[in-house]
């Protein structure tokens, strides 16, 4: 109720419950001047609310999972639209240019996007968390020969980036709307992808039941044998728990496992986006 109405908005229904309340249990109707003061300051609260558009839900699209936000920005002097799913800016999309990747990780992400497809000429490559499509679009755009699918959970994401933030709706990008760990257990096929890529973050924090061993061991089973995964954390690098935890649970299913960052990030003493590299394969930094 809140996010649909704001605060202003939620404080004028209490009160307006309140006042209902009283007007029944103290028999107000039977004062007519009572009455009519009561009902002069109820409708005087309301054009008030409606005058300063209190009533106006903030969120561009609100959802059974997200109140969903876009609004303009600039960012290096480029105008783009910025993504917000609840108190997190997921994406920065430049309308009508798939080489703007927004987040510094994306670019690692589109790193081993060519590294796959280098190495077979039809790349498939899965992404758990659809955001704002930048990394998909970049991959439909720069790896035409590669096959790209997104598991999103909220058909509301995926509508607003169709409405708001440019991406085609003739786009090859297969898009499943569904819970990410019910697609890797019940539809992925097995032994197929390339490169899985989850980015689904919450706030600050991911899905506990895609950060589980048991997960992690169905995603290994989906990719091919030197296939490789790669999870996007949001943590402080030097007291992290998340991250560690990330770490220690992705080590029990991967043999090889690194953590990355595209910038020094672990020089910092804020939180910051890593990016977890799991394989059977060593991580090769000169490829």
């Amino acid at each position: 109720l809140i996010s649909l109405l704001g605060v202003h908005a939620l404080l004028f229904t209490c009160g307006l419950a309140l006042v209902a309340l009283a007007v029944v249990v103290g028999r107000f109707w039977r004062h007519a001047a009572v009455l009519a003061v009561t009902t002069l300051v109820t409708a005087g609260t309301l054009v008030g609310l409606v005058a300063r558009d209190a009533l106006r839900s903030p969120c561009t699209l609100e959802t059974n999972y997200f109140c969903i936000k876009v609004y303009d920005d600039t960012r290096g002097g480029t105008p783009v639209k910025a993504l917000v799913l609840d108190h997190l800016v997921h994406s920065f999309v430049k309308i009508g240019d798939p080489s703007y990747l927004g987040y510094e990780h994306e670019q690692i992400q589109a790193d081993f996007t060519r590294l796959v497809a280098a190495e077979t000429p039809t790349p498939r490559v899965l992404l758990i968390g659809g955001g704002g499509y930048t990394y998909p679009r970049w991959v439909e755009a720069f790896v035409p020969s590669a096959t790209v699918e997104v598991v999103e959970i909220d058909p509301g994401v995926t509508e607003i980036a169709h409405r708001e933030l440019g991406l085609p709706r003739d786009t090859r990008i297969t898009t499943y709307n569904m819970d990410g760990r019910q697609f890797v257990q019940e539809l992925a096929p097995r032994g197929h992808y390339h490169l899985v890529v989850q980015d689904a973050v919450n706030d600050l924090s991911v899905p506990y039941h895609i950060m589980t061993k048991e997960y992690n061991d169905l995603i290994q089973q989906i990719l091919t044998p030197d296939g490789i995964y790669l999870l996007t954390v949001i943590d402080l690098y030097a007291d992290g728990q998340l991250l560690r935890a990330a770490l220690r649970t992705m080590m029990q299913t991967f043999p090889e496992v690194e953590l990355l960052a595209p910038y020094p990030a672990w020089q910092g003493s804020g939180a910051s986006v890593y990016v977890i590299y799991g394989s059977r394969r060593p991580l090769d930094l000169d490829a």
